[in-house]
């Protein structure tokens, strides 16, 4: 694949007052939600880049934002503890999760629109039940805190990863652990899986991004970003690119065949904590501890099978 000179910022989603956490896109594109250390959550219109809608969610900083596959409810996490459950379209608390004794890192909506994991400082991944709000079970063995969550696109697999530099592949069926994957050498920030499932990403504060096997939990390869620690990761829905966010303030795009770089992006003042492609492929927030949203224009990119 050819390497990518430029990359066109379509927006500045400027509003937030404190470093941006989380962003996430509405299961149809429409929507980006963003969290941050303002404590606030805000819900903008992507074809616009206007902001609809601010939740005024927890008391302290919103580290992790989370939408149902329907779009219709919204998961907030916090250094709080707590876990809000909002209704986008009423923009109306439906409940709060309580019951981890530290900050929520990570949440994630299983397909079913039933379920919430949250991963978490406290070193565990729970399960709720949303229709009663309450806790069902919890993950436990990693040694130090969560950070992140991925869900298996086709198997009822979640990965976690966590600061004791380990990724743990759980069984959801029985909640087991089936495998630990061990190569970073610093905390494991993100995690994606490819949309056929093969591989799992796993990226670190050591600068490396590991392409692992998902069955048999062995890394087939590996490569580094120099960046002064990844961040945050996403794949592309086509599976081709991965993209980082990074503490050096750029933006990574990545052969995710070769783990060439095919482009490496600064417009962010500050470090990039978090990155979310759109479902069609075509767009890439990114945002960042300067307090700013940008929208980035992807568009086609070339076919690496054609070089």
């Amino acid at each position: 694949m050819s390497e990518i000179t430029t990359l066109a910022v379509r927006a500045t989603l400027a509003g937030h007052t404190g470093r941006v956490s989380s962003v996430a896109f509405s299961a149809d594109g429409r929507l980006l939600v963003s969290g941050s250390a303002d404590t606030t959550v805000k819900l903008w219109d992507v074809a616009t880049a206007k902001e609809t809608c601010t939740f005024i969610a927890h008391a302290q900083k919103v580290r992790t934002v989370a939408l149902s596959a329907d779009g219709h409810y919204l998961a907030t996490g916090s250094n709080d503890t707590t876990i809000a459950l909002w209704d986008i379209v009423s923009g109306e608390e439906v409940g709060r999760l309580t019951g981890h004794t530290a900050r929520i890192d990570a949440l994630l909506f299983a397909p079913d629109g039933q379920t919430l994991y949250s991963a978490s400082d406290d070193r565990s991944v729970r399960r709720w039940d949303l229709g009663k709000l309450r806790e069902q079970s919890r993950l436990l063995g990693h040694q130090e805190g969560v950070n992140c969550l991925a869900f298996h696109p086709q198997r009822p697999v979640l990965a976690s990863g966590s600061f004791d530099k380990t990724v743990s592949l759980w069984d959801l069926a029985g909640d087991d652990r089936r495998l630990i994957l061990a190569g970073h050498t610093y905390g494991v920030n993100a995690l994606a899986f490819t949309p056929d499932g093969k591989w799992l990403l796993s990226a670190g504060g050591d600068d490396t991004v590991f392409v692992w096997n998902s069955t048999t939990g062995k890394a087939d390869r590996s490569f580094a970003a120099r960046a002064d620690g990844i961040l945050a990761l996403a794949i592309s829905p086509d599976g081709r690119i991965a993209a980082t966010g990074n503490a050096d303030n750029t933006l990574r795009l990545w052969d995710l065949a070769t783990g060439r770089p095919l482009g490496r992006f600064t417009r962010h003042s500050d470090a990039v904590f978090t990155v979310a492609w759109s479902p069609d492929g075509q767009t890439l927030a990114t945002g960042s501890w300067d307090g700013t949203i940008l929208l980035w224009e992807v568009g086609e990119l070339p076919d690496p099978a054609a070089h």
